[in-house]
This record gives structure tokens, sequence and C-alpha cells, in this order.
């Protein structure tokens, strides 16, 4: 779910980067409105530098960077403005204006109840008019899963998903691979259980 509208009336993608230059927190911007971005939990957070932490560790010598939520991303001129949780970009990042990446080759969302269904259905949408974007992640902050969807030669997306302390989830594009024991470190779920252990007799 979007967050609060920020003004009435439209803005171009123009009005809104000058807006957001000169503003004290982040809104995402979409066909003619700026939205205000929902704060984040202390676990959506800390799932995020985990992550933040993982890649960046893994990726050293590969000519790739990472981004955490900070750098803007654009889906086209006249599109999606918008603040992943993480970004991956190999090669030289291209800014537009704003500083605005435009050839993320991974994006990262940590799921959040009031954002998932969003993230899920209308984020990807957009993502997926990213011509350099290959990778999408959804890292969930409920327990420890994270789905993948991998964009193939023959231009379909594929899925894949791991859970558990003890799964590794493949990022295809860069060729690594990221233990959840390493995104979700210092974090406990109370209500998850392993797969393959029963929950305890109540």
């Amino acid at each position: 779910m979007r967050g609060e509208v920020m003004r009435t009336g439209y803005l171009t993608p123009e009005q809104y980067l000058e807006i957001e230059e000169k503003a004290d927190f982040k809104s995402e911007y979409w066909n003619g409105q700026m939205y205000a971005r929902a704060g984040g939990t202390p676990r959506h957070s800390d799932a995020a530098s985990g992550l933040l932490v993982a890649l960046r560790t893994r990726l050293k010598g590969k000519g790739c960077g990472v981004f955490n939520s900070d750098l803007r991303i654009r889906d086209n001129p006249k599109g999606l403005y918008t603040y992943p949780d993480v970004a991956i970009v190999c090669g030289e990042p291209l800014l537009g204006p704003g500083h605005t990446l435009t050839n993320p080759i991974a994006l990262f969302e940590v799921l959040s109840p009031s954002t998932e269904a969003r993230d899920r259905g209308f984020k990807f949408e957009q993502y997926q008019l990213i011509e350099s974007l290959r990778e999408y992640v959804l890292v969930s902050q409920e327990k420890p899963r994270v789905e993948s969807f991998f964009h193939t030669a023959q231009e379909s997306w594929v899925y894949h998903a791991v859970e558990g302390f003890e799964a590794a989830v493949s990022i295809q594009c860069v060729g690594i691979e990221v233990p959840l024991a390493e995104i979700y470190d210092g974090i406990t779920f109370r209500d998850w259980f392993p797969p393959t252990s029963p929950a305890p007799a109540v």
C-alpha cells in the first residue's frame, strides 16, 4: 500500500525531483503524485542492514556496487521513482536527473505487512521495465525466508524460494550465494519453527 499523498494536483517528474531534493524525508513518485514512504520497523532495518553487509562482503573485487535505500531508482523517465531497500549495480552507475539510478542489475525489498502486496505486484511490474534488471529479491521479516525472481535469456522470470537459517539464497546475476543466517543475524523469530522440526506441543 502506498503512503499518504503529499500534494494534490499533477506533478511532472521534474517538479517531483525538485521538491524531493529539498525535502526532509523521502517520497515516491508515480503517475503525477508524490507518496510519503512508510517508516520501517527495527526488524526491517536489521534485515536490510544484514543483507547489505552480506552482499558487500561477497561482491568485493567483482566490479559491482551495493547501495542502500538512500539511493533513488526509476523504471523510466515518466514512471515510478522509488527507494528499494538494496540495489546492486555492476559497472558504472548510470544516474539520471536528481542522482536517480537507472541501471540496477538486482533490486531487493524487505517485506512489511503494509507494503508486501505492492512489492509483489505493482512494484515488480514496474521494475520489469528496467532494461538492466536481472534479479528481484524479496526478504521476509516474519521468518527467515527469501524469494527471488531471475530474468532468463528467454525473457521469462524464474521463481525460487529458500527458508531457514541453514539455507542460502543464490543471486544468480552476480554469481554469489548469501547465507540467510547472515541476513538475519541477531534477529529472533519467536513464532517460526524450522520446516523439518515439529512445533512444540502445547
